[in-house]
Protein backbone atom coordinates (compact mmCIF):
# COMPACT_ATOMS: atom_id res chain seq x y z
CA UNK A 1 0.00 0.00 0.00
CA UNK A 2 1.35 3.55 -0.86
CA UNK A 3 0.46 5.96 1.66
CA UNK A 4 0.17 9.57 0.02
CA UNK A 5 1.26 12.57 2.07
CA UNK A 6 -1.84 14.72 3.87
CA UNK A 7 -2.72 17.66 2.02
CA UNK A 8 -3.29 19.28 5.08
CA UNK A 9 -0.33 19.10 8.13
CA UNK A 10 -2.63 20.26 10.48
CA UNK A 11 -2.59 17.16 13.24
CA UNK A 12 0.41 16.42 12.33
CA UNK A 13 3.68 16.34 14.50
CA UNK A 14 6.27 18.92 13.55
CA UNK A 15 8.83 15.60 12.08
CA UNK A 16 6.08 14.04 10.32
CA UNK A 17 5.69 17.91 8.52
CA UNK A 18 9.50 18.28 8.36
CA UNK A 19 9.09 15.00 5.78
CA UNK A 20 6.02 16.12 3.98
CA UNK A 21 8.06 19.36 3.10
CA UNK A 22 10.93 17.65 1.59
CA UNK A 23 10.75 14.20 1.02
CA UNK A 24 13.43 12.91 -1.39
CA UNK A 25 14.82 9.21 -2.29
CA UNK A 26 13.83 6.49 0.00
CA UNK A 27 14.02 2.68 0.44
CA UNK A 28 11.90 0.24 2.40
CA UNK A 29 13.09 -2.68 5.24
CA UNK A 30 12.00 -5.95 5.67
CA UNK A 31 9.29 -4.36 8.45
CA UNK A 32 8.28 -2.23 5.67
CA UNK A 33 8.91 0.56 7.16
CA UNK A 34 9.99 3.69 5.33
CA UNK A 35 13.59 5.07 5.55
CA UNK A 36 13.31 8.63 3.85
CA UNK A 37 16.17 11.16 2.70
CA UNK A 38 15.07 14.79 3.82
CA UNK A 39 16.61 17.16 1.75
CA UNK A 40 17.71 19.83 3.29
CA UNK A 41 17.52 18.27 6.61
CA UNK A 42 20.17 16.71 7.22
CA UNK A 43 18.43 13.78 8.36
CA UNK A 44 17.20 10.21 7.14
CA UNK A 45 13.93 9.29 8.85
CA UNK A 46 12.40 5.57 9.35
CA UNK A 47 8.29 5.78 9.13
CA UNK A 48 6.04 3.04 10.20
CA UNK A 49 2.93 2.04 8.14
CA UNK A 50 0.91 4.15 10.62
CA UNK A 51 3.23 7.09 9.16
CA UNK A 52 4.50 7.66 13.23
CA UNK A 53 8.58 9.02 12.99
CA UNK A 54 10.53 6.19 14.35
CA UNK A 55 14.14 7.25 14.24
CA UNK A 56 16.31 9.83 12.56
CA UNK A 57 19.28 9.59 11.83
CA UNK A 58 21.49 12.78 11.30
CA UNK A 59 24.19 13.48 9.08
CA UNK A 60 27.25 16.40 8.73
CA UNK A 61 25.58 18.04 5.31
CA UNK A 62 21.85 18.87 4.82
CA UNK A 63 21.16 17.43 1.47
CA UNK A 64 20.73 14.18 1.75
CA UNK A 65 19.33 12.46 -1.56
CA UNK A 66 18.44 9.07 -1.41
CA UNK A 67 19.13 5.44 0.46
CA UNK A 68 19.56 1.94 0.05
CA UNK A 69 20.05 -1.17 1.97
CA UNK A 70 23.26 -2.93 0.80
CA UNK A 71 26.20 -5.10 2.35
CA UNK A 72 26.51 -9.05 2.69
CA UNK A 73 23.63 -8.81 5.69
CA UNK A 74 21.14 -5.85 3.67
CA UNK A 75 22.56 -4.02 6.88
CA UNK A 76 24.17 -1.10 6.04
CA UNK A 77 22.42 1.67 4.60
CA UNK A 78 24.10 3.71 2.26
CA UNK A 79 23.09 7.34 1.81
CA UNK A 80 23.57 9.70 -0.64
CA UNK A 81 23.91 13.88 -0.80
CA UNK A 82 24.37 16.70 -3.14
CA UNK A 83 26.97 19.86 -3.82
CA UNK A 84 24.75 21.20 -5.69
CA UNK A 85 24.93 25.00 -4.61
CA UNK A 86 27.02 24.30 -1.38
CA UNK A 87 30.39 26.13 -0.70
CA UNK A 88 32.65 22.73 -0.80
CA UNK A 89 35.20 24.44 1.17
CA UNK A 90 32.63 25.59 4.13
CA UNK A 91 30.55 21.71 3.69
CA UNK A 92 33.24 19.43 2.87
CA UNK A 93 30.94 16.78 3.49
CA UNK A 94 28.62 18.10 0.43
CA UNK A 95 27.99 15.28 -2.44
CA UNK A 96 29.66 11.96 -0.19
CA UNK A 97 28.02 8.57 0.12
CA UNK A 98 27.75 7.56 3.54
CA UNK A 99 27.13 4.41 4.81
CA UNK A 100 25.21 3.40 8.31
CA UNK A 101 25.27 -0.07 9.88
CA UNK A 102 21.91 -0.77 11.13
CA UNK A 103 19.89 -3.59 12.97
CA UNK A 104 17.50 -3.49 10.47
CA UNK A 105 17.67 -5.32 6.99
CA UNK A 106 16.43 -4.03 3.95
CA UNK A 107 15.49 -5.54 0.31
CA UNK A 108 18.00 -5.60 -2.89
CA UNK A 109 17.48 -3.47 -5.33
CA UNK A 110 16.39 -4.63 -8.57
CA UNK A 111 19.30 -4.45 -11.01
CA UNK A 112 18.34 -1.30 -13.79
CA UNK A 113 19.80 -1.33 -17.30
Amino acid sequence: MIRRPPRSTQGVSSAASDVYKRQDGLTIDEENFIWLAVWGGAKVIRISNDGEVDKIIKFPTSQITSCVFGGPKMNILFVTSASVGKNLSKDVHAGNLFSVETNKKGFPSPYFG
